[in-house]
């Protein structure tokens, strides 16, 4: 089994990879190969020997999420391995504090969570189209993208821009897997609620806030089943349910 991380060295990411290592989802550890991609790869030191002390392999990638020199770079290598990945996790992303953070660094924001990832996601499904080859990339969405949030209003955007454009992408290999009978790649959003992660570990106690040990569990098992869209931990699918149900003006007082 292959698989490729983007952005893993997220705290999520890390948790998917060390779970797939425990209980490989098809054949033995011997079997499985890693390649993880970071912005600096040197931080996956530990993550690399724990995969290869496991019995698998792992090779580490030097990759901006926003270098499309670095993505066309990714995908030449990845190519030049052999058949395309049977699972990708697009796990970069990033949160800030909106109220204290330039526009600059709010549109690197955006960028990365929404249209750098698409891209991403694109061109390594038209290979994995291509190749017939099947595999699922999952996505790392938010709850934040059912419903724009009062204090983070850019990064709620760019989870809902994401959510609309993967649907997009979904659509359109659906229809040219239909014309050709192929084997299509899968495409899973997943909206995480809270999760203790570096990422969110400046913003205080939050509440239902889980350990991304549980998330990862989640994340393969809607892998397994072939599931579009995962929330977890799946409380929150009833939770924003009712969220989305609230007149504008009384969420709009609900300080999340």
């Amino acid at each position: 089994m292959k698989v490729l991380v983007l952005g893993a060295n997220s705290g999520i990411a890390r948790a998917v990879v060390l779970e797939v290592l425990e209980n490989p989802p098809d054949g033995p550890r011997s079997d499985l190969e890693f390649r993880l991609c970071a912005r600096q790869p040197e931080i996956l030191d530990s993550l690399v020997s724990r995969i290869e002390s496991g019995g698998a392999s792992a090779r580490r990638h030097a990759c901006d999420a926003l270098g499309s020199s670095d993505r066309e770079r990714i995908l030449a290598e990845l190519k030049s391995d052999g058949p395309p990945p049977d699972l990708v996790l697009a796990a970069w992303g990033m949160l800030l504090d909106e109220g204290r953070s330039d526009g600059e660094s709010l549109d690197r924001m955006s960028r990365v969570n929404h249209v750098s990832t698409v891209e991403w996601v694109r061109a390594l499904a038209e290979w994995m189209d291509r190749e017939s080859a099947g595999g699922t990339i999952a996505v790392l969405g938010s709850v934040a993208g059912d419903r724009p949030r009062r204090r983070r209003p850019r990064y709620s955007e760019s989870k809902q821009l994401l959510e609309r454009d993967l649907a997009a992408l979904r659509a359109e290999l659906q229809v040219r897997g239909e014309r050709a009978g192929a084997n299509r790649p899968r495409i899973l959003l997943v909206k995480p609620g809270p999760v203790l992660t570096p990422m969110t570990a400046g913003l205080g106690p939050i509440p239902l806030m889980v350990k991304p040990e549980v998330v990862a569990v989640q994340i393969l098992r809607a892998v397994a089943r072939g599931c579009t869209v995962c929330y977890t931990p799946r409380r929150w699918r009833p939770v924003m349910a009712l969220l989305r149900r609230l007149p504008e003006w009384l969420w709009q007082r609900i300080n999340i």
